[in-house]
Protein backbone atom coordinates (compact mmCIF):
# COMPACT_ATOMS: atom_id res chain seq x y z
CA UNK A 1 0.00 0.00 0.00
CA UNK A 2 1.54 3.70 -0.04
CA UNK A 3 -0.08 6.71 1.32
CA UNK A 4 -0.36 10.82 0.09
CA UNK A 5 1.40 11.49 3.07
CA UNK A 6 2.97 10.39 6.78
CA UNK A 7 -0.62 11.22 8.51
CA UNK A 8 -3.22 9.41 6.04
CA UNK A 9 -0.70 5.76 6.80
CA UNK A 10 -0.80 6.91 10.97
CA UNK A 11 -4.60 7.12 10.48
CA UNK A 12 -5.18 4.20 8.64
CA UNK A 13 -2.97 2.77 11.13
CA UNK A 14 -4.64 4.10 13.70
CA UNK A 15 -7.76 2.65 12.46
CA UNK A 16 -6.71 -0.99 12.69
CA UNK A 17 -6.74 -0.41 16.07
CA UNK A 18 -3.34 0.67 17.39
CA UNK A 19 -2.18 3.47 19.18
CA UNK A 20 -1.44 7.08 17.84
CA UNK A 21 2.41 6.82 19.47
CA UNK A 22 2.56 3.32 17.22
CA UNK A 23 1.63 4.63 14.35
CA UNK A 24 4.17 7.85 14.86
CA UNK A 25 6.65 5.51 15.59
CA UNK A 26 5.70 2.87 12.15
CA UNK A 27 5.58 6.30 10.11
CA UNK A 28 9.14 7.14 10.72
CA UNK A 29 10.09 3.48 8.52
CA UNK A 30 7.96 5.50 5.74
CA UNK A 31 10.29 6.48 2.57
CA UNK A 32 8.68 8.43 -0.67
CA UNK A 33 8.98 7.50 -3.76
CA UNK A 34 7.40 8.84 -6.65
CA UNK A 35 5.33 11.27 -4.60
CA UNK A 36 3.97 8.77 -2.18
CA UNK A 37 4.43 7.23 0.97
CA UNK A 38 5.71 3.53 1.53
CA UNK A 39 6.78 1.34 4.19
CA UNK A 40 10.59 0.72 3.85
CA UNK A 41 10.17 -2.39 5.82
CA UNK A 42 10.97 -5.61 4.17
CA UNK A 43 7.67 -7.04 5.10
CA UNK A 44 8.51 -10.93 4.03
CA UNK A 45 11.37 -10.27 6.10
CA UNK A 46 9.85 -8.94 8.92
CA UNK A 47 7.67 -11.86 8.94
CA UNK A 48 10.28 -14.09 8.92
CA UNK A 49 12.09 -12.83 11.71
CA UNK A 50 8.59 -12.92 14.12
CA UNK A 51 8.07 -16.56 13.25
CA UNK A 52 11.41 -17.65 14.14
CA UNK A 53 11.30 -15.76 17.32
CA UNK A 54 7.91 -17.29 18.01
CA UNK A 55 9.62 -20.68 16.92
CA UNK A 56 12.60 -20.41 19.75
CA UNK A 57 12.59 -21.34 23.22
CA UNK A 58 15.69 -19.53 24.92
CA UNK A 59 14.56 -20.49 28.60
CA UNK A 60 17.41 -23.73 28.67
CA UNK A 61 19.94 -20.55 27.48
CA UNK A 62 19.07 -18.18 30.23
CA UNK A 63 18.76 -21.09 33.24
CA UNK A 64 22.51 -22.53 32.47
CA UNK A 65 23.82 -18.71 32.20
CA UNK A 66 27.48 -19.22 33.68
CA UNK A 67 29.35 -16.23 36.14
CA UNK A 68 31.35 -14.86 33.61
CA UNK A 69 27.82 -13.29 31.47
CA UNK A 70 25.20 -10.92 32.87
CA UNK A 71 22.25 -10.63 31.57
CA UNK A 72 19.66 -7.54 31.95
CA UNK A 73 16.01 -8.27 30.98
CA UNK A 74 13.99 -5.46 30.58
CA UNK A 75 10.06 -6.43 30.53
CA UNK A 76 6.89 -4.83 29.75
CA UNK A 77 4.35 -5.25 31.84
CA UNK A 78 1.70 -5.29 29.00
CA UNK A 79 3.43 -7.26 26.92
CA UNK A 80 1.08 -9.65 24.64
CA UNK A 81 4.75 -11.82 24.62
CA UNK A 82 5.08 -12.45 28.17
CA UNK A 83 2.56 -15.67 29.07
CA UNK A 84 1.60 -16.05 32.48
CA UNK A 85 4.01 -17.25 34.70
CA UNK A 86 7.35 -15.91 33.00
CA UNK A 87 7.84 -13.27 34.86
CA UNK A 88 7.66 -15.39 38.08
CA UNK A 89 10.31 -18.19 36.16
CA UNK A 90 12.47 -15.09 35.36
CA UNK A 91 12.62 -13.84 39.08
CA UNK A 92 12.97 -17.58 40.13
CA UNK A 93 16.35 -17.78 37.65
CA UNK A 94 17.38 -14.34 38.99
CA UNK A 95 17.14 -15.80 42.49
CA UNK A 96 19.59 -18.53 41.92
CA UNK A 97 21.45 -16.48 39.18
CA UNK A 98 22.78 -12.66 41.09
CA UNK A 99 24.10 -12.18 37.11
CA UNK A 100 20.68 -12.29 35.70
CA UNK A 101 18.35 -8.81 36.42
CA UNK A 102 15.03 -7.96 35.62
CA UNK A 103 13.74 -4.49 34.77
CA UNK A 104 10.35 -4.81 34.87
CA UNK A 105 8.58 -1.25 33.22
CA UNK A 106 5.36 -1.24 35.02
CA UNK A 107 1.82 -0.20 32.85
CA UNK A 108 4.07 -0.58 29.61
CA UNK A 109 3.05 -2.70 26.96
CA UNK A 110 5.49 -4.46 24.40
CA UNK A 111 6.51 -1.54 22.43
CA UNK A 112 8.81 0.29 24.91
CA UNK A 113 10.57 3.18 22.85
CA UNK A 114 6.41 4.34 22.35
CA UNK A 115 5.43 3.62 25.78
CA UNK A 116 8.39 4.59 27.97
CA UNK A 117 10.86 6.22 25.78
CA UNK A 118 12.59 7.90 28.61
CA UNK A 119 12.95 5.64 31.07
CA UNK A 120 13.95 3.36 28.78
CA UNK A 121 16.77 5.42 27.77
CA UNK A 122 17.70 5.77 31.21
CA UNK A 123 18.20 2.26 31.46
CA UNK A 124 20.46 1.91 28.43
CA UNK A 125 22.53 4.88 29.26
CA UNK A 126 22.57 4.75 33.03
CA UNK A 127 22.58 1.19 34.44
CA UNK A 128 23.93 -0.90 31.01
CA UNK A 129 26.23 1.50 30.38
CA UNK A 130 28.17 1.19 33.09
CA UNK A 131 29.72 -1.96 31.14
Amino acid sequence: ASWDDRGAFSRAVEARGHTRALASWLAMSLRRERGRYRLSMDLPVVRACLEDFFRRDLWPELERLDERRELHCVVAEQSFVWERGDLDRLHAIGGRLPQVHTHLFEGAGHWLQVDAPERLLELVCGELGRG
